[in-house]
């Protein structure tokens, strides 16, 4: 969860740099410390299987990072990214729609 999670920080942090119109789009070492301090709030009573911290961990990353980011395209590069993340490194087998579409939907206007 600690490589993936910096994983995560590097790819945005050298992938979707500040631009004018995206000028808030600077990331640090602190967003990887707030995403592990939402995680660590947990107790061994909520969190009773390996699903559940995942679904956490990624809570906690969206609210971390995916909050932070104002374009469709961006927020969807997010997601597919941190499912890969999801499905290869930390063994989730539920669908890329179970984890994000709900999300998207409840986003739209």
């Amino acid at each position: 969860m600690v490589d993936s999670t910096v994983s995560i920080f590097l790819r945005i942090q050298n992938e979707l740099l500040p631009t004018p119109a995206k000028s808030h789009y600077t990331f640090n070492l602190r967003d990887v410390s707030r995403v592990f301090q939402g995680v660590l709030m947990v107790t061994t009573a909520n969190c009773a299987d390996r699903n559940v911290m995942a679904r956490l961990w990624t809570h906690e990353n969206a609210r971390v990072f995916h909050d932070r980011l104002i374009d469709t395209a961006d927020k969807q590069y997010f997601t597919h990214m941190l499912y890969d993340i999801l499905a290869n490194r930390l063994g989730v087998t539920e669908s890329y729609e179970a984890l994000f579409e709900v999300r998207h939907e409840a986003c739209k206007p």
